[in-house]
């Protein structure tokens, strides 16, 4: 985004030494993660897709999270709650994460999972005002819209923002 002349890949090594998440925000978009965060397939969208994501106001330490997953052997009935390979050693602690989860499907979106090492939770809602019901319960509430592409750049005389949700 800057024009400095490094290639993805290049990008993306530099990137594993600042966080895991880095690879992501390079090539952006819809994307399947794998790994700790360095195997990216970006999913190409076929229709526009809104996520409900909720914050809970919990501080959970992602190398607690991989820790603990590494300590404790994951059962076939665990690893089918959700695809996220994380979320039952987040949920055995952090209950609030289940309760999100619950909710938001009781209240109609067709999934709901943790995202990454949580404990931010998202789904795919069924209408838009589902984020206003989960903020009574939830304020760190929020709509996104996926991109086709990563984190999109907006450019102003010396003041770049990076934008990424919109809470409407």
């Amino acid at each position: 985004m800057a024009g400095l002349p490094l290639s993805l890949p290049e990008l993306m090594r530099l990137g594993e030494k600042i966080g895991s998440d880095v690879a992501f925000c390079l090539v952006g978009g819809h994307c399947s993660v794998k790994g700790k965060g360095e195997r990216v397939t970006q999913n190409r969208l076929t229709a526009r897709r809104t996520y409900v994501l909720i914050v809970p106001a919990v501080e959970v330490s992602t190398r607690w999270v991989y820790s603990a997953w590494d300590a404790e052997p994951i059962t076939n009935d665990q690893a089918s709650i959700s695809s996220n390979d994380l979320e039952p050693v987040v949920i055995k602690n952090y209950p609030v994460v289940q309760k999100i989860k619950d909710k938001l499907l009781t209240l109609g979106c067709s999934v709901a999972q943790m995202s990454g090492s949580g404990p931010s939770v998202f789904g795919f809602p069924a209408d838009e005002k589902i984020r206003a019901q989960m903020e009574k319960e939830f304020p760190r509430s929020y709509l996104a819209h996926a991109v086709e592409q990563g984190v999109e750049l907006i450019s102003y005389p010396r003041l770049i923002i990076f934008m990424n949700f919109n809470s409407s």
